[in-house]
């Protein structure tokens, strides 16, 4: 491991610029700020942190559900492929939503319908 070189800043220290930032560190309220600032900073960063966590296991969700809606979809067709073009993707009105209900546990029904717009009062 390299040692850490010893950087000779005195001239630095007698400046009247490392004269002020000197003082400026040593302000105890500047400290204050300077600890408040990284406290928030450190909140800030455990928040995305949480949100990313929290979108990455919904995108896993909607990952797998793809997955078992292709596989159940297949085995209801003979040739057993599905393909889906970019055309086909983008042909979807978008006045038109995918919809699903679960009437009973284990059971969803999927269908396209009207989307709902809210209207501003």
């Amino acid at each position: 491991m390299n040692k850490p070189r010893k950087i000779d800043d005195s001239e630095f220290r007698q400046s009247a610029a490392g004269k002020q930032l000197i003082a400026l560190i040593q302000d105890p309220k500047t400290g204050q700020v300077i600890g408040q600032l990284m406290a928030e900073l450190a909140i800030e960063l455990a928040d995305a942190i949480q949100e990313k966590n929290h979108w990455r296991a919904s995108f896993e969700t909607v990952k797998n559900e793809m997955k078992i809606l292709a596989s159940v979809l297949l085995m209801h067709q003979p040739d057993r492929r599905l393909a889906i073009s970019r055309s086909e993707l983008t042909s979807i009105p978008a006045e038109l939503e995918l919809h699903y209900e679960t009437p009973e546990d284990g059971v969803r029904l999927y269908a396209l319908r009207a989307r709902h717009v809210e209207k501003p009062n």
